[in-house]
């Protein structure tokens, strides 16, 4: 059977497990652009799975909108099954009103939604209110990136080396929504009495400009460092290796899913994030550090003393955040395996298969 699948690159490390995971099911995956210039392959594929579809990346926005409304309806005339996986609360580094109208479409017209996290129902049934929607809700919980990586990377002696310093590090996507500036600030201002902590920013920035009105921010700050360049697979050991704990200070009214909190779990690295969606599923086990806010001044002050808090621990016992990270390594090693998504995907399609040929 053929599966439409989209996105379809090899920048993106879930989109390339995931697509490996359903070809091992022995389904031919296609993308969509294949489809587009090559329309035969539109009636051949059973099956289209859509990620991140509401993403409004076009200059022109209405024009974009309108085609990809025309393209779920045309989708549904045809008796196609559509998969929607629900990643993001709202669309990322936009303010178009066209993406929040194909969340709510693609809810709706869709015959199953993919969440990654539990809270995603609450958020879901409040944001969007559709009649009976739960039904087609189904849990496939986000892989590790355990099988991506030699995690046995760690040299316990330069470990052993690292005293009483701690370094922070923010890796992923250098973009508004992340709050980069709202870290830089905080480090900025604690780090004027706290000299034993350090900030790695490393990712590709969202614009050149951006990145520059960052790099003024940090100024003369040489307990900030930064690395902006799209970081190739090769080189993300590394960076995990210089890190204690990973810091996230993601948008809360947007974000609900996070690859780089399970990278750095992958990594045997706890994390300080907010109380997104990923977050939440992992709160009872004790060995993240999370936090909600209400605006941007106290996303700052609680992210500060978060900071202190992990300041403490680390002094009260320098192995705490090292432990952490391994309880909830082997936490995902078990619970969000590649094989466990694997066998989700399986049954989704199957039902659906099970469902079109009735």
């Amino acid at each position: 059977m053929n599966i439409c699948f989209y996105p379809f690159h090899g920048n993106n490390l879930y989109v390339n497990n995931i697509i490996d995971s359903i070809k091992k099911l022995e389904y031919n995956v296609i993308s969509l652009r294949k489809i587009i210039n090559e329309p035969k392959y539109f009636f051949k594929c059973k099956i289209y799975i859509l990620n991140w579809f509401e993403n409004i990346e076009s200059n022109q926005q209405f024009i974009e909108y309108i085609i990809k409304v025309i393209f779920i309806h045309l989708l549904k005339i045809c008796n196609k099954k559509i998969i929607f996986v629900f990643h993001n609360r709202k669309a990322h580094n936009s303010n178009s009103p066209y993406s929040c109208k194909l969340i709510k479409l693609l809810l709706s017209k869709t015959d199953i939604i993919i969440i990654m996290n539990h809270f995603s129902i609450e958020i879901i049934n409040k944001d969007y209110n559709i009649k009976n929607i739960n039904k087609k809700i189904r849990f496939v919980p986000h892989p590790n990136y355990i099988h991506n990586y030699n995690v046995d990377y760690i040299n316990p002696k330069e470990q052993s080396n690292k005293s009483n310093n701690i370094v922070f590090l923010f890796i992923g996507a250098i973009s508004p929504y992340k709050n980069i500036e709202l870290i830089i600030d905080v480090f900025n201002k604690i780090t004027k009495t706290l000299n034993n902590i350090q900030l790695i920013i490393a990712g590709n920035p969202y614009s050149k400009e951006y990145a520059n009105n960052l790099q003024r921010r940090i100024a003369d700050n040489t307990n900030i460092q930064t690395d902006f360049r799209y970081i190739p697979d090769s080189d993300i050991p590394n960076l995990y290796e210089k890190a204690d704990i990973v810091v996230l200070p993601y948008d809360i009214n947007t974000s609900l899913n996070s690859g780089a909190v399970f990278l750095s779990f992958s990594f045997k690295k706890t994390v300080l994030c907010p109380r997104i969606g990923t977050i939440r599923d992992f709160e009872h086990l004790g060995d993240i550090y999370s936090y909600s806010y209400n605006s941007y001044e106290e996303h700052k002050n609680i992210l500060e003393k978060e900071i202190v808090l992990i300041v403490k621990d680390h002094q009260n016992n320098p192995n705490a955040l090292k432990e952490k990270g391994e309880r909830m390594f082997n936490y995902i090693k078990c619970n969000h395996s590649i094989e466990i998504v694997q066998e989700c995907y399986k049954n989704i399609i199957e039902e659906l298969y099970s469902k079109k040929q009735k």
